[in-house]
């Protein structure tokens, strides 16, 4: 299965056996040596899984802290938004009476 944030990865266990169920063979001498390298490495995904869930952990309380900031932000850029188009349609209301005086003068 694949995995998403937000959840937790299975601990896995160093001894456990190969895909098939069974270990894979090797020479005598060679079986504690990758034993060994192979708890090893699992030693290392747990500590690098338990890091990734205290990061995302961190990720969403820092998200909690933001949402609100975000929002008033959104209501600011609105509000500005909003003013800059009524000053844009005064200054257009206005070019269009300038325009109009000078059509009627220019035409008497």
């Amino acid at each position: 299965s694949s995995w998403r944030l937000g959840t937790t990865l299975p601990q896995v266990s160093p001894n456990a056996s190969s895909m098939n169920g069974r270990p894979a063979s090797r020479k005598p001498g060679q079986a504690r040596g990758v034993k060994r390298d192979i708890e090893k490495l699992w030693e290392v995904i747990n500590q690098q899984q338990a890091v990734i869930e205290r990061q995302h952990q961190e990720i969403e309380r820092i998200q909690r802290m933001v949402e609100p900031m975000s929002d008033v932000l959104k209501r600011y850029t609105d509000q500005a938004e909003r003013r800059m188009y009524k000053k844009m349609d005064k200054q257009s209301s206005d070019q269009i009476k300038t325009n109009t005086r000078i059509d009627n003068a220019l035409a008497a």
